[in-house]
């Protein structure tokens, strides 16, 4: 696993896309935003199922994306 370095503007970076999604009627944990602002940073493919990071993606790119479904055996 990779980790990603923090940079420098990550609260405000934060607090830009918690203020355009309230905009858009949608209110985020600020965890959620401060994944977002990292993962927005390194320009990094979030792949979430946290339906919350589509307000994100509607705002800001890169898009988050939905992971493929577990494969299931009978």
């Amino acid at each position: 696993m990779t980790l990603l370095a923090t940079p420098e503007n990550l609260w405000q970076r934060a607090i830009d896309l918690g203020q355009a999604c309230r905009q858009i009627g949608r209110t985020l944990l600020s965890l959620d935003l401060l994944i977002a602002a990292v993962a927005l940073h390194h320009n990094a493919v979030l792949v979430t199922f946290d339906a919350d990071f589509e307000a994100i993606a509607s705002v800001s790119a890169p898009a988050s994306q939905p992971p493929d479904p577990p494969c299931l055996k009978p």
